[in-house]
């Protein structure tokens, strides 16, 4: 059966959410180690430093502040090496994290109930692997960017949009973020976890205002699936010696 956006939203608002086990597991570890980045100093700390900043005025108590702060808080302890377990998606930790921590935090800022919460992060992992296996196991392009896709799609479900404003906001997300670079494993990869879930929820935002980037522009499709594969095209075949300058210039600086 060939997969899609409307497939994979059709088997997450449908299903049996008791019987999602895998997705209650990821709710709970990556919450706790979300909780723990907030609670004790970690790496950068950069989602302590962004509830401060809440504290001082400079941001808002805001949804998409409130999912870049917790995102960021459990990116901020896994790469700290923190003591905690983190339930991965497509293999990679921080795209665990990117895939049910923004739509846990948008989900519970929001007062949504715990089915609708499950049901969303369904989406968003389910999202996330349906893109991730289009780009192989490695790629120059940041796994958090990929994942955004599917906390994009889960916000719009959550927020009570269509499938076509889904597949908008997933054509939103691509206009915007798609090709962020992957320089390794860093305590740093906690600021593009913060900025893709940012992204994520303007993309959903412009999408519930029925705002579209056409398929004509760059990289995009008419298609939220094709615009995924071509995504995907571009890393696969145009990344490889990208990663190599990547390498030149992290062995070289100084």
């Amino acid at each position: 059966m060939q997969l899609s956006v409307a497939k994979i939203h059709e088997f997450a608002t449908t299903v049996d959410v008791e019987t999602l086990d895998i997705i209650k597991q990821s709710v709970e570890v990556n919450s706790i180690i979300a909780g723990e980045g907030m609670k004790n100093d970690y790496g950068l700390m950069i989602g302590k430093s962004m509830e401060k900043e809440i504290k001082e005025g400079i941001r808002a108590y805001d949804c998409i502040n409130y999912s870049m702060m917790i995102a960021a808080a459990a990116a901020d302890a896994r790469m700290a090496g923190a003591d905690f377990s983190v339930v991965t998606n497509s293999g990679s930790g921080n795209q665990g994290i990117s895939s049910s921590v923004p739509a846990i935090a948008i989900a519970e800022y929001m007062g949504k109930n715990r089915e609708e919460m499950l049901r969303a992060v369904t989406i968003s992992s389910l999202m996330a692997i349906y893109i991730k296996a289009q780009f192989g196991k490695l790629s120059a392009f940041c796994g958090a960017t990929v994942a955004a896709s599917g906390t994009a799609a889960a916000i719009t479900y959550m927020l009570g949009g269509s499938n076509k404003q889904i597949k908008a906001a997933i054509n939103n997300l691509g206009a915007g973020i798609a090709g962020m670079l992957c320089d390794g494993a860093k305590m740093g990869c906690a600021v593009k976890v913060a900025c893709a879930a940012s992204a994520a929820l303007d993309a959903s935002a412009l999408a519930l205002n029925n705002v579209e980037i056409p398929g004509d522009n760059g990289i995009l499709s008419s298609q939220a699936e094709l615009t995924m594969q071509n995504i995907a095209t571009v890393c696969n075949e145009g990344m490889p010696e990208t990663d190599n300058v990547i390498l030149k210039v992290m062995l070289n600086r100084t």
